[in-house]
C-alpha cells in the first residue's frame, strides 16, 4: 500500500516536488540522495525514466538512466580532457539547455495551474452557438422502394404496396425485389441534420411518403412509418461540460499567442549554404 501511495504521489510532477513541504527520500546512489527533487530532475532530463515502485526495476531504470552516465562523467573530469576550453564552453551551453529546460517545464506546469474563470453567461452563449452538440438524434423507421420506370411501374401503385407492408408485417420484413423496384425497411435509425435522411425526414410526419428523383423516369420512395424529432439537452444538464469546452478554447489560443509571440521574439536565420 506505502509503494502504491509513493507512485501516485511522483505523477503530480516536478512542480509538486518543488512546493511541496515533504521531499520524500527514497534512498542513496553513492553519496547522492535519492528524493522526490532527485527523482523529478532525471525524468526531466531522461523522460524514458519512471519511478517504480518495484525495488530492482527501479535500480535498473536508475542504471541505465543515471548511473552509467555518472560513471562515465567521473572518468573524464579526472582527465585532462574536463579542463579542455571546448569542453568547458560545452559543457556551459549543457547547463544553460538543460536551465531552460527545467524553467520551461516549471513555466508549463504553473501556467496550467492558473485558474481559467467562465461564468453561466459565456457558457450559455456557447451553449446557443453549438446546439448541434447537444442535440439527440432523431429516430425514424422507413420503407424505401428504389423505382427504375415510374412510366411502366406508378408511384401510386408503389405507395400503396408500401402501405400494406407497413400494416401487416413491417418488423419482419426483409428485402425484396419485385419486378420493377426493390423495396427495403430500415427500423430505428438515427440521422443528425447533416444527413441527406434527415433532410428527407424533417418535413413528413410517421405514415407519409416522400418521393424524389433518381433520374429520367426514375424515383425513389420513402413511406416513413416511426419518427422521434431530435431533442436538445437542457442548458443546466450540460452547463459544466459547455465551461469545460470554452476553458479548453482558451487555452488553445492562450497557447497559440504564446508560441506565436515566441517566433517573433526569438527569428531564427540559417546560413543558405547548408539548407535546401
Amino acid at each position: 500500500m506505502r509503494r502504491q501511495s509513493v507512485f501516485v504521489m511522483l505523477l503530480v510532477g516536478i512542480i509538486h516536488a518543488a512546493y511541496s513541504q515533504q521531499n520524500i527520500t527514497f534512498g542513496k546512489v553513492g553519496n547522492q540522495i535519492i528524493d522526490q527533487n532527485f527523482v523529478s530532475s532525471i525524468q526531466l532530463l531522461n523522460p524514458e525514466f519512471s519511478f517504480n515502485p518495484y525495488k530492482e526495476v527501479f535500480k535498473s531504470t536508475l542504471y541505465k538512466s543515471y548511473i552509467l552516465s555518472k560513471a562515465k562523467a567521473d572518468q573524464v573530469k579526472k582527465t585532462a580532457l574536463y579542463k579542455d576550453s571546448l569542453v568547458v564552453k560545452q559543457l556551459a551551453l549543457v547547463r544553460q539547455l538543460a536551465e531552460e529546460k527545467y524553467l520551461a517545464s516549471l513555466y508549463d506546469q504553473t501556467n496550467s495551474m492558473e485558474k481559467i474563470l467562465v461564468s453561466d453567461l459565456e457558457a450559455r452563449e456557447y451553449y446557443n452557438n453549438n446546439s448541434a452538440l447537444y442535440t439527440a438524434p432523431g429516430i425514424y423507421s422507413f420503407f424505401t422502394a428504389i423505382v427504375e420506370d415510374t412510366i411502366k411501374t406508378p408511384v401510386a401503385d408503389v405507395q400503396k404496396q408500401l402501405k400494406l407492408y407497413a400494416s401487416i408485417i413491417k418488423d419482419e420484413f426483409k428485402s425484396r425485389e419485385k419486378d420493377a423496384y426493390v423495396i427495403t425497411y430500415e427500423k430505428a435509425r438515427t440521422y443528425t441534420a447533416s444527413e441527406m435522411q434527415y433532410k428527407i425526414f424533417s418535413t413528413i410526419n410517421a405514415n407519409e411518403f416522400k418521393v424524389t428523383g433518381n433520374g429520367a423516369n426514375s424515383a425513389v420512395i420513402y413511406l416513413l412509418t416511426e419518427k422521434t424529432k431530435e431533442t436538445i439537452m437542457p442548458f443546466e444538464k450540460v452547463k459544466e461540460d459547455c465551461k469545460a469546452k470554452i476553458i479548453s478554447e482558451k487555452q488553445y489560443l492562450q497557447q497559440k499567442a504564446f508560441e506565436d509571440a515566441a517566433k517573433t521574439n526569438y527569428p531564427v536565420s540559417l546560413d543558405s549554404q547548408y539548407f535546401k
